[in-house]
């Protein structure tokens, strides 16, 4: 199935404009800017109107009713017959600098894109927006939920090596490395790496390295505390039982593990939950609070504690400690 995609690239946000064409490619624009609100519409033109008739703040009218010189810019929505339509706004006396022509590359086929969504991982997302807007909120979180967990280990926890598990930009990172001997921060991202490199460079007890989604580059039994914040909330189940089975690798014997993880799964009765977490609320896994406590306990770990929390809605996360008993 294909559709046309809106020009949003050349039509200015904000701008009252007119649509020419109000066949199937005009009303993808349509369904598209009531979705997504980048600009106002108020005019549908079309041949096929008889008359003018208000649709909430929507005119449908012809061609010969319409004033061309109101709307901001003027697009048309229709491949078959632009050459036409544009000879009729030469005619017109229109600015040709008003009329915004589709072009053949805005036809996308939906099928490929709703399939290239469905095998979207965590590691594929682009997620730079998102780290700077979540920035503001780390001092809140560490304070409200991270500290309270690690003061109440704080007799169990060895911050003498310690692993930043899909650390983003380093938010928590640098909330926390004042405790930590050593702090290695890990991420898909190789961009993610470049910045906390720039970040911490004048900390030389933390270094940072891009596993690019793959197996850890710490050694075995080499850490003593692993955490992960607001990433692997993201995990599928496969993802969850690849990692922990790294964690358990490579945290040495009594080492503890941190993880904030989606609880989406327990979730079922109430909304309605996906595979595919892009498709989830706060794109979110569907993975319960069990199913982690499973996974946990086949890679050696006991399940120190599971903390339910609210986050865009009631229950959504977990936050579980756990320790290496009887691991890799």
């Amino acid at each position: 199935m294909n559709t046309i995609i809106f020009p949003f690239d050349r039509v200015n946000k904000g701008a009252t404009i007119a649509i020419y064409g109000a066949g199937e490619i005009g009303e993808y624009f349509l369904c598209q800017l009531a979705a997504v609100p980048y600009c106002s519409v108020s005019w549908l033109v079309d041949r096929k109107f008889e008359s003018e008739e208000q649709q909430g703040s929507l005119v449908r009218l012809p061609p010969d009713m319409m004033d061309w010189q109101t709307p901001a810019q003027i697009v048309i929505a229709s491949l078959a017959y632009r050459d036409e339509i544009a000879h009729y706004f030469i005619q017109q006396g229109v600015s040709q600098d008003k009329l915004v022509f589709v072009r053949p590359e805005q036809k996308i086929d939906m099928s490929d894109m709703f399939q290239a969504m469905l095998n979207a991982t965590p590691a594929d997302n682009k997620w730079n927006a998102y780290y700077k807007s979540a920035e503001h909120g780390a001092v809140r979180q560490f304070d409200s939920i991270i500290s309270p967990i690690l003061s109440e280990y704080h007799d169990q926890l060895d911050y003498s090596n310690v692993l930043d598990f899909a650390c983003g930009e380093g938010r928590i990172a640098n909330l926390l490395q004042a405790r930590c001997q050593s702090l290695q921060l890990v991420d898909a991202s190789q961009q993610a790496i470049d910045f906390c490199n720039q970040r911490f460079a004048h900390l030389p007890h933390i270094t940072a390295i891009s596993n690019n989604a793959g197996v850890l580059p710490q050694d075995s039994s080499s850490l003593s505390f692993i955490y992960s914040w607001d990433a692997m909330v993201h995990f599928s189940y496969k993802s969850l039982d690849f990692y922990l089975h790294e964690f358990s690798r490579v945290l040495r014997q009594n080492g503890h593990v941190l993880i904030h993880h989606s609880n989406l799964g327990a979730l079922t009765d109430k909304i309605k939950v996906f595979e595919p977490w892009n498709l989830n609320v706060g794109g979110r896994s569907n993975i319960s609070k069990n199913d982690v406590s499973f996974i946990a306990r086949k890679h050696g770990f006991e399940v120190v504690s599971q903390v339910v929390i609210d986050w865009e809605i009631n229950d959504m996360d977990c936050i579980s400690v756990l320790v290496k008993k009887n691991g890799v």
